[in-house]
């Protein structure tokens, strides 16, 4: 019997009612249960290391989801969740950021993550098809010299808006439905990872093609297995910001080619085959 409990997570994390509840509950079915309770559990899935004070380590293993770019194995936990595709000897089983923002499992939280998109709702849902009435959009609210470049660059050509904390019209309750509404009218989207670490690709690729803009991405190139390369610009592809414009005008003046990236299916894969893929390392990595 699988028992667990979640800890530790973001803020505003929704602890009743999330995609990790659910995929535990469809991998292992009656053997399954649930408890807001650290200390009942016989697994505790932990975010960032943060173990629950007092925790008997004896009755209790624990699984650290590392979802920032950081060591993912750093710690004592038994098992990890990480954006990390190397190490399977350490107990490791890839899941990016990017998948729990897709609501497989059909959930109806309005606390976060709020999962505006599911499966079949991913090119075609209300944002996807909105009018492109406007250029270029920056949402981000770390601040690293490529963004700024990137928001400057754009800007001179034409209208480039940033959204996020940094242009004073974030969102610090992380409503990713608001996010949803602001990036539906553009055409192109920055979508800019924190840093280039392998295997770390977050939400900002699948939130810009979901919501009909094309993704300009900046991250690891594992962003080019886990989506089509069709359907995104990928910027670590070109010299420099300036030749990365020149190529995005191309695109914005070429009704045919903006057309053909714009329509392009988000993923390479079967992404239900993807779940089940992992479903099945879950399975094989944890039993109790």
């Amino acid at each position: 019997m699988i028992k667990l409990s979640i800890y530790g997570f973001w803020p505003n994390f929704n602890y009743e009612d999330n995609f990790f509840k659910s995929l535990f509950q469809d991998i292992y079915g009656d053997d399954f249960e649930y408890t807001l309770n650290p200390h009942e559990s016989n697994i505790c899935l932990i975010g960032e290391n943060l173990i629950p004070p007092g925790l008997d380590r004896s009755k209790t293993k624990l699984i650290s989801h590392i979802a920032e770019p950081k060591d993912p194995f750093y710690g004592t936990a038994e098992y990890h969740f990480t954006f990390d595709p190397t190490d399977l000897s350490k107990g490791n089983i890839r899941i990016p950021l990017w998948m729990i923002y897709i609501n497989k499992y059909n959930l109806t939280s309005k606390q976060c993550p709020i999962i505006p998109v599911d499966m079949k709702t991913l090119e075609d849902n209300e944002w996807y098809n909105t009018p492109k009435t406007k250029f270029c959009v920056t949402p981000f609210s770390a601040i690293h010299q490529n963004r700024i470049e990137f928001w400057q660059t754009f800007n001179r050509y034409k209208p480039t808006d940033g959204f996020g904390l940094p242009f004073g019209n974030g969102d610090d309750g992380r409503n990713q439905l608001k996010k949803y509404f602001v990036l539906a009218p553009y055409k192109f989207c920055m979508a800019y990872e924190n840093t280039n670490k392998l295997g770390y690709v977050t939400e900002k690729m699948l939130q810009a093609k979901t919501a009909g803009c094309i993704p300009i991405y900046w991250g690891s190139n594992l962003a080019l297995q886990d989506f089509n390369p069709e359907c995104f610009i990928y910027a670590n592809g070109f010299d420099n910001v300036n030749d990365l414009l020149e190529y995005v005008k191309t695109v914005d003046q070429n009704e045919d080619l903006y057309n053909k990236i714009y329509s392009a299916k988000t993923f390479n894969y079967d992404l239900n085959e993807k779940y089940e893929q992992i479903k099945k390392q879950i399975k094989e990595m944890i039993s109790i």
